[in-house]
């Protein structure tokens, strides 16, 4: 059953000696377009990760996959989206390899021991839940969400120290986030730590435009906050969530106005 918002809240994170890393390379094959250039209620998915991770680190850092990158993502300006200085970016070596090496060259480039890891896909991700993680961290080498028996490893907190050993995964020909997250001193955080200390997302009418705006809004529902954006069917299920009527669907470019996609 979908989380019934109760009341709007003002996000007052204080920001942790930590780096967040956006993993913008997702190709969003399944989606139909580029993951981070996708929107949601008029936003790109990136800024909407951007939004949880910012008032909750001492940096940032956006993991791309390629150099040309940097260019696509100028008109998002990124610069303006966090409250924790200017991003980094950072790109992967090796590039084109996953998002593991994307959690190789953002916590090679981090400046700090904890790193919090969010791929581009997960809107609903809140700064609480962040904090949440972050503070699970400790001495362990990870912190992830594990929601309805499903690890979560491109949304949680990482050690600095696990670098050498995800290297030599890399090099091994490692590329499942998933099981490679198993080999580590791995804390595990449920649905019932978090839901004492989580708000979830939603929109609320601004009354003097008569348009939505994206707020946090209460209304714990870990299981909304850790779901990911990979197929259109998803996406339009975030819109729906959040009272919007379903996108339009994309039409890559060169192909006829009027054609209807499969």
């Amino acid at each position: 059953m979908q989380a019934r918002p109760i009341r709007a809240i003002h996000m007052q994170a204080r920001p942790i000696l930590a780096t967040g890393a956006l993993l913008a390379g997702g190709r969003g094959q399944r989606l139909g377009r580029d993951k981070v250039l996708a929107e949601l209620a008029g936003r790109p998915l990136a800024l909407w990760v951007l939004d949880a991770l910012a008032p909750c680190v001492s940096e940032v850092l956006i993991c791309i996959d390629r150099p040309e990158r940097a260019s696509e993502l100028d008109g998002l300006d990124l610069s303006r989206a966090t409250r924790a200085g200017k991003p980094r970016m950072v790109v992967d070596e090796p590039a084109g390899q996953g998002p593991l090496a994307a959690l190789a060259s953002a916590l090679a480039a981090a400046r700090t021991d904890a790193v919090f890891a969010a791929a581009c896909d997960y809107p609903f991700l809140v700064p609480e839940a962040v904090e949440a993680l972050l503070a699970a961290l400790e001495r362990h080498e990870a912190a992830l969400p594990e929601i309805a028996g499903h690890l979560h490893p491109l949304c949680g907190a990482y050690s600095r120290r696990i670098l050498p050993k995800l290297r030599g995964a890399l090099d091994a020909g490692q590329r499942k986030a998933v099981e490679f997250a198993l080999t580590l001193d791995l804390i595990r955080v449920t649905e019932s730590d978090l839901a004492s200390r989580v708000s979830a997302p939603g929109l609320e009418q601004n009354r003097a435009s008569g348009s939505n705006v994206a707020v946090r809004v209460c209304g714990p529902d870990p299981a909304l906050i850790f779901t990911n954006i990979n197929t259109r069917e998803e996406l339009a299920r975030a819109e729906e969530h959040l009272g919007l009527p379903p996108p339009r669907r994309h039409r890559p470019s060169g192909k006829p106005r009027g054609h209807q996609e499969e």
